[in-house]
């Protein structure tokens, strides 16, 4: 066996990464790079945010398994009628974003009106836990959908906080569920940056760096495609 200079005879594989940059050294460092000024806060609101990727790509993984298919029986606040999924994921995210005492005001569309959170939290999310759940019975990638603002310090945390244009989110951003679960997130004033879930390892891993810069790369003519293609849908 050819030694290359290690006494254990071993080659060293120069593919393998050792230095890995998770989502939690991301945010870390992120915080780290701001001083004195940041604090923490919104850390620990991402920490909560990203265990509650973590858990609704561990139930859609084993759906079939644990009965998590089809219909609860109920409809959400948009007359759609909600899966299994749906109330389950919408359950994560209320209480992952409680316990995190940082949000103030949640708004998720499995929700009839916004939910407020006593405590001292300052931040507002906005989300919709599983969206496209109409495709888990196929087995098509679903996706959670998510933006955060920050409050004004005299805020009340009522609904009206959060009537905001999307200038003045903080950081948005979706995590796609199929093969494997794909976290794309952008702050204010950052780049856009792509995670996967290593499944082994429980962790979120910088994949995809710096995607594109700014919130700018979104095509001015987007919501006009969009906006298009579901009048033409509707004919």
């Amino acid at each position: 066996m050819e030694q290359n200079g290690h006494s254990n005879g071993f080659k060293v594989n120069s593919e393998i990464q050792t230095d890995i940059i998770t989502l939690t050294r991301y945010l870390t460092e992120t915080q780290h790079a701001l001083g004195s000024t940041a604090t923490g806060d919104f850390t620990l609101l991402c920490h909560a945010l990203q265990f509650s990727f973590k858990s609704i790509a561990y139930y859609i993984r084993r759906a079939t398994l644990i009965n998590l298919v089809g219909l609860a029986g109920s409809e959400n606040k948009t007359g759609d009628e909600q899966k299994k999924l749906d109330v389950i994921g919408n359950e994560i995210f209320v209480n992952s974003m409680k316990s995190s005492g940082k949000v103030k005001v949640l708004v998720s569309e499995e929700e009839e009106e916004a939910l407020v959170f006593q405590g001292a939290g300052k931040y507002a999310v906005v989300c919709d836990p599983i969206d496209g759940s109409s495709n888990l019975d196929a087995g098509v990638s679903v996706g959670t959908i998510f933006g955060i603002f920050r409050l004004d310090d005299d805020a009340e945390g009522k609904a009206e906080d959060v009537l905001l244009p999307g200038t003045e989110l903080v950081a948005a951003g979706f995590t796609m569920y199929g093969a494997s679960a794909n976290l794309v997130l952008t702050m204010k004033g950052g780049s856009v940056n792509g995670f996967t879930l290593d499944n082994a390892l429980g962790e979120f891993i910088l994949t995809h760096p710096n995607v594109c810069h700014s919130w700018a790369c979104i095509p001015l003519d987007t919501s006009l495609r969009f906006s298009n293609s579901q009048a033409n849908r509707r004919r």
